[in-house]
């Protein structure tokens, strides 16, 4: 059992790899923090056979909601229904759907970051580039206060 950040995207379908760059942007912060980073991608099975029950999860992925580009979703994993859900995200099966289907004991929240683009690319779109720095920003003080939470719980 332990903390564990799970970045989820695409990173050959440009703003779907926001996630990933940001876990490693917050590599050095993650790690004296003792949050073990685990880059899933897109690939479900493999995210899950890395997650035991008791685990605290941070679930980090790039979304489409009503939104500007960095607005960040924060909701507690035990709250999430995707049948009545406020954004999009492209990957399905999801994580959540998977938790439920291997019947994982887990807690945690999802982070999710608005995105702008999602076609074939390599790179952040410009927009989402310029406000790198202040999404990383934003997402280590949401995991700052989900560990809050935790410590205080």
């Amino acid at each position: 059992m332990g903390r564990k950040l799970i970045a989820i995207g695409n990173q050959m379908m440009t703003d779907d790899g926001i996630a990933i760059r940001i876990a490693e942007h917050l590599k050095d912060y993650l790690k004296a923090r003792d949050i073990q980073i685990i880059i899933g991608e897109t690939d479900v099975d493999y995210c899950i056979d890395q997650i035991q029950d008791g685990d605290d999860l941070i679930i980090l992925d790039g979304v489409y909601g009503e939104g500007m580009p960095g607005d960040i979703w924060n909701l507690p994993i035990e709250n999430m229904d995707f049948r009545r859900k406020c954004f999009f995200t492209q990957h399905q099966p999801n994580l959540l759907d998977g938790l439920k289907l291997y019947d994982k004991w887990v807690d945690g929240v999802f982070i999710g970051i608005q995105i702008v683009d999602i076609s074939f690319g390599l790179d952040l779109s410009e927009a989402m580039e310029a406000i790198l720095p202040q999404v990383c920003e934003a997402v280590q003080e949401n995991i700052e206060i989900h560990i809050r939470g935790k410590n205080n719980a």
